[in-house]
């Protein structure tokens, strides 16, 4: 009976020690105290707000509170998630926790693709998400289409133009958006006494435009309970050792306590060299087995979500998404001065005249001024297809344009012809090819059963923007504005075959 009972309070020390960090205040509570009858008050009401963990302490609180004023008229409120600020309950501000990347794309923004952005602190992902649904409305109707990306830890920039990580240092602006991850220390609902704090995680560029995150807490915490059950098991060895030697001392020769004493001490030797013996043990055979490293999460990238567009399990656009643009309110001298040339360069390569005219408004909007021309074909590629110089020259400028399309029925699709999620005779990879490269069109590595520019996990990113590069969501605008003035011009009786 005496070894049980030693072991029931040597169980309930060890449960008190563990239970005792868990107790943590959860609310305030708001005392108002109301001048009475021969009240020593120089005020009408004062008041008093205190932390406590629930409706009961809040009751004491009162109920001291009234002892203290026993003239006086003493109420008390509990305010759960509440925090005291000087003598009042207050709720806490809202915590930004990080930041929402929003990129908009069509909608009359300037530039091939029509791609802007915006930058906006907000306390979760769901309220990103929010801000993208309330923004979409008004998008929509310019004919454009907005997407959401949250970066936990992260901060918006003074301008609101790049999501900004606070731990990132000033020299390294390329890595400016990675975000943080945040540190648990506080929010710990296990807390272990040993265990003072925990080190931040370290983000950096990953491919693919992700990011590598070593995240060492989780591993500090573990070694920091072993540690504690540890000194834990040390105490209940010490204790067993000692209740051993006083049954001993007080055996008086009896052979029963002799052996149950006996016991005790062997059970503290046996229990010390296992648990002590277990960690060399380890140690011994792989030291990564106690000495344990941070986690290293790479290529953390969330999926984007967008409004108004219906996507497949496999985060593929699969055609689907629908942005627009209005028709140049002078469409009819457009058609006037290009349809000839559109209809001379389509036959010549064998295209279809309207979709070429469809393109050249996505590209320039018919407005030749352009370097390099209505169909925006760079130097070195109208070089490498002998079409001379003067690209600002309609028919030059266009037909060097209708060349180059034409190339990409054979070479679409990175390259080839065709493969396994690309056929170079459709005009959407064409398009594809056309806009941002035959690359566009190679196999998806993140999406599966379809092509880079159609999986909507490809997406620019802010650092990608500072430094002018892009993903490919600028590729499924250009594709889905070009095939959408195809079909005004068609209705509209302005096409060119």
């Amino acid at each position: 009976m005496f070894k049980q009972k030693i072991k029931l309070a040597s169980f309930f020390i060890v449960g008190l020690s563990l239970i005792a960090p868990l107790a943590v205040s959860a609310g305030c509570c708001q005392i108002t105290i109301t001048a009475g009858s021969g009240s020593g008050l120089t005020t009408t009401a004062s008041y008093v707000a205190t932390a406590v963990a629930d409706q009961a302490a809040c009751d004491k609180s009162t109920d001291d509170q009234k002892k203290q004023h026993p003239m006086d008229d003493v109420s008390g409120k509990f305010y759960v998630d509440q925090q005291v600020s000087g003598n009042n309950c207050v709720a806490p501000a809202p915590i930004f926790a990080g930041c929402c990347w929003l990129t908009i794309t069509g909608g009359g923004v300037g530039g091939t693709g029509g791609i802007s952005h915006q930058a906006k602190n907000t306390t979760d992902e769901a309220a990103c998400m929010a801000n993208q649904k309330n923004s979409a409305a008004d998008i929509m109707v310019l004919g454009g289409s907005i997407t959401a990306k949250y970066f936990a830890g992260s901060s918006a920039n003074a301008d609101g133009s790049s999501c900004v990580d606070a731990n990132v240092k000033a020299n390294n602006n390329n890595n400016s958006w990675l975000p943080k991850i945040t540190n648990p220390f506080d929010n710990l609902q296990v807390k272990i006494p040993t265990l003072t704090g925990l080190s931040k995680p370290d983000c950096s560029a990953g491919a693919g435009g992700g990011t590598s995150c070593k995240i060492p807490w989780i591993a500090e915490y573990i070694t920091a309970l072993y540690k504690y059950g540890l000194g834990i098991g040390t105490m209940l060895a010490i204790l067993s050792l000692m209740i051993g030697g006083v049954l001993w001392l007080i055996s008086g020769g009896q052979q029963n306590l002799v052996k149950e004493a006996k016991a005790w001490i062997f059970a503290s030797i046996s229990g010390s060299v296992l648990l002590f013996g277990s960690y060399l043990l380890l140690e011994t055979l792989n030291p990564n087995l106690v000495n344990l490293n941070a986690v290293d999460v790479t290529n953390v990238e969330a999926p984007t979500t967008l409004t108004g567009a219906t996507t497949n399990p496999d985060n593929l656009s699969a055609g689907t998404i629908k942005q627009t643009r209005q028709m140049p309110s002078n469409i009819s001298q457009i058609s006037q001065n290009y349809d000839g040339f559109l209809r001379q360069a389509a036959q010549k390569y064998g295209l279809d005249c309207t979709q070429l005219k469809a393109q050249m408004l996505t590209e320039s909007s018919g407005n030749p001024s352009y370097t390099d021309g209505l169909l925006q074909v760079t130097s070195g590629t109208a070089g490498s297809l002998g079409c001379g110089s003067n690209l600002r020259d309609p028919a030059t400028g266009i037909d060097c344009g209708a060349h180059y399309m034409a190339t990409m029925r054979q070479k679409a699709c990175n390259g080839q012809s065709s493969s396994s999620v690309c056929n170079a005779s459709s005009w959407d990879f064409q398009l594809a090819a056309y806009n941002a490269g035959p690359g566009a069109n190679a196999i998806s590595s993140r999406c599966n059963g379809g092509t880079a520019w159609q999986c909507l996990l490809n997406v620019t990113t802010p650092a990608m923007a500072a430094n002018k590069q892009y993903g490919y969501d600028y590729v499924r605008a250009y594709v889905s504005i070009t095939e959408n003035f195809y079909n005004q011009l068609k209705s509209q009786g302005f096409g060119c075959n």
